[in-house]
């Protein structure tokens, strides 16, 4: 291929990236990132074959088969239809301009003589009369564009809507065919400031109705929050979160938990001292906590933890209990938003609280109630008569986590200044350990480094854009009574971790349990924590390093993205990387051994050591007394 060629087609490098990057974000495709990477393979291809550039039958073929050999086929459909709209608007464009050549002496003359009326246009519930000059005001308004170019574009546009004699359109097939213009003309900047917002019909209807998908959404509430995600997903990706972000999130080194909702708080502390509970009754104490709670719903995005719940009603009798769990759960409808952190040994409060929950489990209402987290301070011998029913209790229902000793789990990593997170992200060691190389220590501490500087953009960034909202949708959270208790100085970042035993692997060859292996797990937290304290002292900046995110999907996606893209296949071979400072799932250690292990890491980072509810209440008890007793655990939850 001559010189001449080659760089025609690399001219439309630009072009290929921008089809990819759209047809990764219809299709979620969370690997945006490489898509330049895998233009450039694809343009290579093209230029094997001798082909100048990738808008014809044989060039689309070639572009199919690289995208089937490098495990994007998702990217194929969405690619092949790009390619027909062009091809349809080409035919449409040169019949146009054929026909009406003679006609359009001024800018404004219609493009095609109709026989009928002007199309009318349909907006929202009204029906619009077709004005050009609207096209090309928005263009100045909403996308910078200048005015000559603005009135260009519209008088294409309407030259296309005119020849199609449509009847009816509605502003969204409008702002396709300008969007389509922009395009051509590559205006590609000002194209994403016109880019529409929404869900495909399709995606919809898979909301909507069961025989399009496996469980589709059953209650109203969970439809419009579903619809909504997809659209504030979009948003924050494009408008949020700036673009060095937005490619580390997409590519895989971090992973920016409740990206769908850009303006939830992640969670918070609620103690039971602040709500003014004095001198009230129970019943008065049961609707002060479940409207505070209630007030406080729509700003959080994960949970709140009501921390001293033990301590709001005297005597705790069941009917005051079963009353809060009701109002907390919405008369159990939906899971609870809250975790109870109490603050007193196990006793008399606890004992009620297990009766309530067996009462409740007992018409299958389990998922309905909040998980709680039991401090197990005191002497042993008094713990033991509680324990011997408690135990049985956690075995069977999954809704308690031991602390161990204080500062008990719920009490966050500076509790006393930081009471609220905005934002959890997590960060992907095994990724920083692939970027590295193997043996590469030196190196990977340099990845890590990198990577929390974009957990400071994240927050920095979501931050700036829950400030801009304080005087709109955040106002109410933002304003007495909450402003004294969640002051902006004390905003944090939860931090967690995915793929520690993973990347010591991959980097040491060994075992997070081995020698070698051991040191690195430990050297990493410990370089994580010197990284918290410099945001701190530098950036002001409160990044607690902790094991909070439940439920999250970080470690599940991240581990897909690394597969496709074939990495570390000689390393691990499951489906998701390991969350937190924990041992792999398929450890050999023994429990005590696990627990002794992974307490020695709760010292550089807060987290509970998980067990399966695989043994009997004695065996609980006593593994409850060793890691009090003889290690350095913080909590241990039976899940």
């Amino acid at each position: 291929m001559n010189k001449s060629r080659r760089a025609k087609l690399l001219e439309q490098a630009e072009e290929l990236t921008h089809i990819l990057e759209t047809a990764a974000r219809q299709v979620q495709v969370e690997a945006t990132a490489s898509m330049p990477q895998l233009t450039t393979i694809i343009l290579q291809k093209l230029i094997e074959h001798g082909l100048e550039t990738f808008h014809d039958d044989k060039a689309r073929n070639v572009v199919v088969t690289v995208l089937e050999e490098l495990r994007y086929a998702a990217l194929i459909p969405p690619y092949l239809r790009y390619c027909q709209e062009r091809e349809q608007m080409a035919a449409s464009a040169a019949h146009v301009v054929r026909h009406t050549a003679a006609a359009c002496d001024e800018a404004d003359k219609p493009a095609v003589e109709t026989t009928g009326d002007s199309p009318v246009v349909t907006s929202g519930n009204e029906y619009l009369p077709w004005e050009k000059n609207k096209i090309a005001q928005a263009l100045e308004r909403e996308g910078q564009i200048p005015m000559d170019v603005a009135n260009q574009v519209a008088h294409v546009v309407e030259s296309k809507i005119l020849h199609a004699k449509i009847r009816y359109i509605a502003t969204a097939q409008i702002r396709e065919l300008v969007n389509s213009e922009l395009f051509a003309m590559g205006y590609r900047a000002q194209l994403q400031k016109q880019s529409l917002l929404g869900i495909p019909k399709f995606n919809l209807k898979c909301l909507l109705y069961p025989e399009y998908q496996q469980g589709a959404t059953k209650d109203m509430d969970g439809l419009l929050h579903e619809i909504a995600a997809v659209i504030l997903r979009q948003y924050a990706l494009e408008e949020v979160f700036g673009q060095e972000v937005l490619d580390a999130h997409l590519s895989g080194k971090i992973h920016i938990e409740a990206v769908s909702w850009p303006m939830k708080i992640f969670a918070l502390l609620l103690p039971s001292h602040a709500l003014n509970l004095k001198d009230l009754t129970a019943e008065e104490q049961v609707f002060t906590l479940s409207s505070d709670v209630e007030l406080l719903l729509p700003f959080i995005y994960h949970s709140i933890l009501l921390c001293g719940a033990d301590a709001v009603a005297q005597p705790p009798h069941a009917p005051w209990l079963r009353l809060f769990l009701l109002s907390l759960s919405r008369n159990f409808s939906r899971p609870a938003p809250c975790t109870l952190s109490l603050t007193r040994a196990p006793g008399i409060f606890t004992d009620t609280l297990c009766q309530v929950y067996q009462e409740i489990d007992s018409r299958n209402l389990r998922h309905c109630l909040p998980a709680f987290v039991l401090p197990l301070n005191g002497e042993w011998s008094e713990l033991l008569p509680a324990l011997s029913s408690l135990c049985p209790f956690a075995c069977r229902m999954h809704k308690v986590t031991f602390a161990l000793r204080p500062p008990y789990l719920a009490e966050w990593p500076g509790a006393g200044e930081t009471s609220w997170a905005l934002d959890s992200l997590a960060i992907n060691l095994v990724e920083a350990a692939y970027r590295a190389g193997k043996q590469q220590v030196g190196k990977f501490w340099d990845e890590l480094a990198a990577f929390f500087r974009l957990v400071i953009l994240v927050h920095l960034d979501k931050k700036r854009f829950f400030i801009s909202l304080a005087q709109g949708p955040l106002q109410t959270f933002c304003q007495p009574p909450w402003q004294p208790l969640y002051p902006m100085a004390g905003i944090g970042c939860f931090l967690e971790i995915v793929g520690l035993p993973e990347a010591v692997l991959y980097l040491t060859g060994q075992e997070m349990s081995e020698g070698e292996g051991w040191e690195l797990a430990v050297q990493t937290l410990t370089r994580l924590n010197e990284l918290a304290i410099n945001a701190m002292h530098t950036h002001n900046i409160h990044i607690l390093l902790t094991d909070y995110m439940q439920n999250s999907e970080a470690q599940e996606r991240f581990c897909r993205l690394e597969q496709q893209n074939g990495k570390h296949q000689d390393v691990f071979a499951g489906t998701v990387y390991t969350k937190g400072p924990h041992f792999r799932l398929g450890t050999t250690l023994s429990l005590r051994e696990k627990i002794r292990r992974e307490g020695m890491l709760h010292r550089l980072m807060p987290a509970t050591v998980s067990l399966m509810p695989e043994m009997d209440s004695a065996e609980l008890t006593e593994l409850l007394r060793f890691a009090r007793d003889e290690t350095e655990c913080l909590a241990i939850r039976v899940c």
